[in-house]
């Protein structure tokens, strides 16, 4: 898969609302099958589209990018041969900086970059006046967009109670 094939999807994922994670190779030290540049989706069922190294590589990056969907946090990976990293999964003193150790015998470093790429939510609060007001009143303007009057456009007050429009006396500002 090209890079363009995977933004592509990432796009289509995007459009979607589908939650992924984008791994991108940020640094290499050799040898490694990967270079920098490489990249990846993670999908919330575990599949891996694309490429960040060899199957050693690509189930630290699956793993890791499971718990980046869970957390939402993006973060920097480390796959080293180092045996000293403190376990899988250990953080750094580095903030946002993970190090696992990679058990394959190719003895080379990988940085990943493990993006989170999370759908909107979209706002579900109401906004209510602090007390009762006598009437309501929302505003219909003519030949505009939703939310927004064109210039020139005629807008007129709409009032959802029976009775006429408020009076000063009975007007409020919020």
């Amino acid at each position: 898969m090209t890079n363009t094939e995977l933004l592509n999807r990432a796009d289509v994922l995007r459009h979607g609302r589908t939650p992924f994670v984008l791994a991108t190779v940020v640094h290499v030290e050799r040898p490694t099958s990967a270079r920098p540049g490489d990249s990846a989706l993670v999908l919330p069922d575990g599949t891996v589209e694309g490429f960040v190294g060899g199957t050693c590589a690509e189930t630290t990056v699956q793993l890791q990018g499971l718990r980046v969907l869970e957390t939402g946090e993006s973060l920097l990976l480390r796959i080293t041969p180092a045996a000293n990293t403190g376990g899988e999964g250990a953080r750094d003193p580095v903030e946002g900086l993970v190090t696992v150790a990679n058990p394959c015998l190719s003895g080379g470093t990988l940085d990943i970059f493990l993006e989170a790429n999370l759908p909107r939510r979209w706002p579900t609060s109401t906004v209510t006046p602090p007390s009762p007001a006598p009437c309501s009143t929302s505003v219909v303007c003519s030949a505009s967009t939703p939310g927004r009057p064109r210039p020139g456009s005629r807008c007129r007050p709409i009032w959802t109670s029976s009775s006429s429009p408020p009076t000063a006396a009975t007007r409020r500002r919020y």
